[in-house]
């Protein structure tokens, strides 16, 4: 909206454009990974932390370039 308003329509179309702002925006598939992240809580918490801990890893090894890298390229 702040885009629009600042009359950058063209910014505005490309981030409504993009898969995570149409995910994010849309409340049934938010309502659903809510749910099953709950229940995975419940049920499954161990496979939790390992999927946090591989996320991690991941962010810091591949796209984090103004700190240290956990591998080198």
């Amino acid at each position: 909206m702040a885009n629009v308003s600042d009359g950058h329509e063209k910014a505005a179309d490309s981030i409504r454009q993009m898969r995570i702002y149409r995910f994010l925006s849309n409340w049934k598939l938010v309502s659903i990974q809510v749910i099953l992240v709950v229940l995975g809580l419940i049920y499954v918490p161990a496979t939790q932390m390992l999927i946090v801990t591989l996320e991690i890893v991941f962010v810091g090894a591949h796209f984090n370039k103004d700190s240290d890298r956990l591998f080198e390229s």
